[in-house]
């Protein structure tokens, strides 16, 4: 007898006997069968899935929109908060927005110390608000950015959003730029 047959009839035989283990272990006996349970060959189950179907009208209310707003205006800020950008959301349901905005500013002169900006998102009718950011400028004609974003719950109809910007005590600025924009979802949380 060579070496080499010896091992390739274990091997067989291995092979054989894995088989046979499978088709033990595989059997309808061991199946778990439900209702939703439907059977398509000697050893083979699928789990049958449900498929809603929407309307027109129910895929509307529950699809997410996205809407966007932006300036390029130029708006000399006082100490008092002033909308600059404003942008309304129609909801079909109540849900939530998902809101992003950013303001370029600019210092029209040079600022006495610093020049400090701030601005912050605001839903018109329940007044919430965003977290604000602020930023600073010192030399005549530079920039700076804020970036703005929340999540505020919504009802029903339509929802009006606005940025809302302002300057410290020093210098004149500018908001020279800036975009919003809002993604209206039916699920989530704020």
């Amino acid at each position: 007898m060579r070496s080499g047959s010896a091992p390739k009839a274990s091997g067989m035989a291995l092979v054989l006997i894995g088989v046979l283990t499978g088709m033990l272990l595989i059997t309808p006996s061991t199946a778990h069968f439900s209702q939703n349970t439907k059977h398509l060959g000697s050893h083979a189950w699928k789990q049958v899935i449900k498929q809603k179907v929407y309307t027109k009208q129910q895929a509307n209310a529950i699809a997410p929109r996205v809407t966007r707003a932006s300036r390029s205006t130029t708006l000399s800020l006082t100490t008092a908060d002033q909308i600059y950008i404003s942008q309304d959301v129609t909801a079909p349901t109540r849900g939530y927005v998902l809101l992003n905005a950013t303001v370029t500013f600019q210092a029209e002169s040079a600022c006495t110390g610093a020049c400090g900006m701030a601005g912050f998102i605001q839903h018109a009718q329940t007044f919430a608000t965003s977290i604000g950011a602020t930023t600073n400028l010192h030399t005549a004609g530079d920039r700076a950015s804020i970036a703005l974003t929340t999540v505020m719950a919504v009802s029903k109809g339509s929802n009006t959003f606005n940025v809302l910007v302002a300057r410290g005590a020093n210098g004149a600025v500018l908001a020279v730029r800036g975009e919003m924009t809002a993604l209206f979802s039916r699920f989530g949380g704020a």
